[in-house]
């Protein structure tokens, strides 16, 4: 007798199978409207939260890439959960990423322009 849970989760929408004895229990299956784009955007949100002056640097995308590049679903989240209580777990596995820096455009001063307006201004009040 095989007794498990089958969980499937989609970019919208999630499943979980119950099988009884080997067979599918099709009366208990149920259908989570959650799945990989609910996180992405909880992503999103917690960052924006957590970085208010960065909000426009936290777009969707990149948020929906640290959760496909970065995390995982833990087969047994206890176990998981305890090892991040040791300090060099944390140092050794801990993740820090930074937003991409664009350096702001400082505008050209076009002085020989500048030069021209204030002469001619000069010569116009006499």
């Amino acid at each position: 007798s095989t007794n498990t849970l089958v969980v499937s989760s989609g970019y919208q929408v999630s499943h979980v199978l119950p099988v009884i004895n080997g067979r599918l229990d099709a009366q208990n299956c149920k259908r989570i409207n959650l799945g990989g784009a609910s996180v992405a955007w909880y992503m999103q949100r917690l960052l924006q939260l957590k970085h208010p002056a960065h909000v426009a640097q936290i777009t969707l995308a990149r948020a929906q890439e640290l959760v496909h590049d970065h995390t995982y679903i833990s087969i047994d989240y206890e176990p998981d959960i305890l090892k991040w209580s040791s300090t060099d777990y944390y140092d050794d596995n801990v993740k820090k990423i930074q937003l991409p820096f664009h350096q702001p455009q400082v505008p050209q001063n076009n002085s020989s322009k500048n030069e021209e307006k204030d002469k001619l201004r000069r010569q116009k009040q006499g």
